[in-house]
């Protein structure tokens, strides 16, 4: 075990026992709408991705508010769209609300009689599959590794300190140092320059403990984490020493 993973297991950043299961975490509205989607059919081919589904279903650590949905399949994504524009779909829970509609992305908004609501995201993802997907009885989750390549992807589109929330969990998990982390984020951005996540790992050193997360660690391990992280992938920028 090289020296970056050691330190992520000496901080304990990773439950002893993750999903996929319910951790009860979200608000219930958002999970209630989760069971009532995939209650509609079997959607094996698409399925829960994004935040909500790493801190439902997988790791407890925060508290996530929207719903993303993932297919790579094209009449899935039609039938999951037809479904949705379904003003009622949803019965008691509240009237959907189509915000956007392209080709590839969908965004609708869940409105309970409450007024409260809930961002429902429906998206073709890239047909590259790192790992088989999850279930949790009828939910049909994303996996870990595919999670972590999306997240190490949103490095270079978006500064968000959620993202390093996840990563922070994701990559000890899943035993990957820096280097290991940047190859598989390459699996589906091919835009992560190691260059670019280096300057964009400064973000989080800056930002302070954010309210949504709620589990029972110390921000500055973040902060330290990403402190190291950052200067393994400066490590792995250097060209080689000449003979």
């Amino acid at each position: 075990m090289c020296g970056f993973a050691r330190l992520c297991k000496e901080h304990g950043k990773v439950p002893s026992t993750i999903g996929p299961r319910k951790h009860g975490v979200v608000p219930s509205s958002v999970i209630a709408s989760i069971d009532r989607f995939f209650a509609l059919r079997d959607w094996a081919g698409l399925w829960l991705t994004g935040g909500t589904c790493l801190a439902e279903f997988y790791f407890g650590h925060r508290v996530s508010l929207d719903i993303d949905l993932f297919t790579a399949d094209e009449e899935l994504l039609q039938a999951a769209r037809f479904s949705l524009q379904q003003p009622r779909v949803f019965g008691e829970l509240g009237e959907v609300e189509t915000m956007r509609v392209t080709p590839f992305f969908c965004q609708f908004l869940l409105r309970s009689p409450a007024g409260d609501t809930v961002k429902i995201d429906l998206s073709r993802d890239l047909p590259i599959k790192i790992s088989n997907k999850a279930r949790c009885g009828q939910i049909w989750l994303d996996s870990l590794p595919d999670l972590a390549s999306n997240k190490m992807g949103c490095l270079v589109h978006r500064e968000e300190v959620k993202d390093y929330v996840d990563l922070y969990y994701l990559l000890p998990h899943l035993g990957l140092d820096a280097e290991a982390a940047i190859r598989l984020g390459l699996e589906k951005e091919a835009g992560l320059d190691p260059l670019i996540v280096a300057a964009q790992l400064q973000f989080i050193q800056g930002h302070p403990r954010p309210d949504f997360l709620i589990a029972d660690i110390a921000w500055d391990d973040v902060q330290e984490y990403f402190r190291r992280f950052r200067e393994e992938v400066l490590r792995i920028m250097q060209p080689p020493e000449k003979l």
